[in-house]
């Protein structure tokens, strides 16, 4: 059985992209919350819960009444911070996985493996 993320999940990557290649510029405001999830075909709720995560992440700024807009970025820092997080989550998994009694060599092979699946999905 094929695996995928959430779909707010999806969105807020998707979104990100459009945001960090610059399809939505500084300053532009995004579509409404009903207007967004209509064009992406996905509730009023999942568009929501992205906006308010990439403002969080200070993608985005709502303000109430008006609307959501792309905020100033730093793209290069934004992209380090969320490599970061990655590599975080990875030393986890590295770090469970040598708990449980794998050598580094072991460890390359099972990361290849999940590409490998992840890329059949």
């Amino acid at each position: 059985m094929k695996k995928e993320s959430p779909i707010y999940e999806q969105m807020e990557e998707w979104l990100i992209h459009q945001i960090e290649s610059q399809a939505y510029r500084e300053g532009e405001k995004l579509p409404s919350i009903r207007a967004m999830a209509e064009q992406r075909d996905v509730s009023t709720i999942t568009v929501k819960r992205v906006y308010a995560d990439l403002a969080l992440m200070g993608y985005i700024e709502t303000i109430a009444g008006k609307g959501s807009f792309v905020c100033a970025l730093d793209v290069p820092k934004l992209k380090n911070e969320r490599k970061e997080q990655l590599v975080s989550a990875l030393q986890e998994v590295i770090c469970s996985g040598k708990l449980k009694g794998y050598k580094d060599a072991e460890l390359m092979m099972l990361f290849t493996e999940a590409l490998q699946r992840e890329e059949n999905r």
